[in-house]
């Protein structure tokens, strides 16, 4: 056990030895840095370090001691190796080496003359950025300018370079690589705009996903001020009476307190409606007020007015709010006309709704009556109407008709459908069918005058 041990401890110092022997040092020449997927170009050199240029070496490619690629050497002092596809795992310190006899890469622990460390990073470099001035007004242009410390990083002749605002790609330059710098102009900044830029290169192609955070080197901090900041002066506003009719003219009347603050002789005020410039007036220095007047005034002006005084220059965005040391609530009261109109319009929906009210209760009360009566109601109205027609109806077998030729009997009751006035000039006659006595008895009457029934026939001839 002991002789096995020994054989494979003498075999494993053999190689080495004799390795360290037979490898000798080559410089190495390559970039510093790629993105992944890059390929980059490695040149190893062995002049000044071969006695005999024309005998054919090895080349080994070390990263970080331990040989990883292998070449063979013709007849040139220097070799080009090629690493394709790069990965960030390919990040390392490389150097080359050579040998007259051929070993596997593994085998080979050496680094050659000199080294360089060779970085794998995204496809983007992170950047440096600055601006002349971080504070700047509202409404002015801003330049930031994006610049490359390590001007090899660059591969491609075309690169790209992204501004970001607190990590999200707002805008894109081309590099321009004279220069070795993009600008980048923010027009007529606000206080949206304000926040932290950076900058980052893109060396080849573009931004693939929008959701993707961009981060430089360095950050700078936009701050929007005010255009008035150092400008504009609150003022005081007062009004005579707060409480108007709708058409009126109001006026306001802006003062300063402290005259001493004004510098220039020709100075501005704002009347602001809710923090809005709505007016624009000079600034009278004698009488140390500005006057403002809302013509024919309506509830549309109603609000809360202030006022801004200006001591040089004007108003540079419309989008600032502006307020002064107090506001003055303006409100419209409608006129004595609008208001009868308002009552009137009030009175005729009370009116119709009182109509259309009365009109339901009506018809409830008529449809509730009629459910009630039902047959019997129609009865009573036909007995009511009815007429007591007093008839002298003779009887045949009374003496006194056939001497008299009429004879009176006693009155009965006859309804409408019994009964069938006719009417000829001056007569009025009715016919009437008797059940009781089967006969059928007329009894005319003109002036006054009684007529039977036998006289009928000398009546209508």
């Amino acid at each position: 056990m002991s002789v096995v041990l020994l054989l494979a401890y003498t075999l494993a110092n053999m190689m080495p030895t004799h390795a360290i022997d037979d490898i000798h040092p080559a410089k190495v020449f390559m970039k510093e840095i790629s993105t992944v997927g890059g390929e980059v170009e490695v040149i190893c050199s062995t002049y000044g370090f071969r006695k005999d240029p024309s005998e054919s070496v090895y080349i080994y490619l070390c990263k970080n001691g331990i040989g990883v690629r292998r070449q063979l050497h013709n007849n040139f002092c220097e070799n080009k190796i090629i690493l394709k596809n790069v990965t960030k795992h390919d990040t390392g310190n490389y150097s080359c080496v050579f040998s007259k006899s051929m070993y596997k890469p593994s085998e080979v622990q050496r680094k050659g003359d000199n080294s360089v460390f060779f970085r794998v990073i995204d496809d983007f470099i992170p950047a440096n950025i600055a601006v002349r001035d971080d504070s700047v007004r509202e409404g002015d242009d801003v330049v930031l300018r994006c610049t490359l410390q390590d001007v090899q990083m660059l591969y491609s002749s075309t690169s790209f370079a992204y501004l970001s605002k607190d990590g999200v790609p707002e805008q894109l330059q081309t590099w321009d690589t004279e220069k070795n710098e993009a600008k980048f102009t923010i027009k007529s900044i606000t206080k949206e705009n304000n926040g932290n830029y950076s900058c980052v290169l893109f060396k080849s192609g573009l931004l693939t996903s929008t959701s993707m955070k961009l981060y430089g080197n360095n950050t700078v901090l936009l701050s929007a001020r005010a255009t008035f900041s150092d400008d504009f002066i609150p003022a005081n506003i007062a009004v005579r009476d707060d409480s108007v009719r709708e058409g009126d003219d109001v006026v306001l009347r802006c003062t300063l307190q402290d005259v001493q603050m004004l510098y220039s002789s020709t100075s501005f005020a704002y009347l602001s409606k809710d923090g809005v410039p709505v007016q624009l007036q000079t600034w009278n220095t004698e009488k140390n007020e500005a006057k403002f007047t809302i013509k024919s005034i309506t509830k549309e002006n109603n609000g809360n007015y202030s006022c801004v005084l200006f001591k040089s220059g004007l108003l540079t965005s419309m989008a600032v709010k502006l307020y002064g040391n107090n506001t003055v609530l303006l409100s419209a009261r409608a006129t004595f006309s609008e208001s009868i109109l308002a009552v009137g319009q009030v009175g005729i929906i009370l009116l119709l709704i009182l109509v259309i009210m009365v009109g339901v209760w009506r018809y409830r009360v008529t449809k509730k009556g009629k459910s009630k009566g039902g047959p019997e109601r129609e009865q009573e109205e036909d007995n009511r109407n009815s007429t007591e027609i007093h008839h002298s109806v003779p009887d045949p077998e009374d003496d006194t008709f056939q001497e008299t030729g009429s004879h009176t009997y006693e009155s009965a009751e006859f309804s409408d459908e019994d009964e069938t006035s006719f009417c000829d000039e001056n007569w009025v006659y009715h016919e009437v069918e008797v059940s009781d006595y089967m006969t059928i008895g007329w009894n005319l009457s003109l002036h006054g005058v009684s007529v039977s029934s036998s006289n009928r026939e000398n009546i209508f001839s």
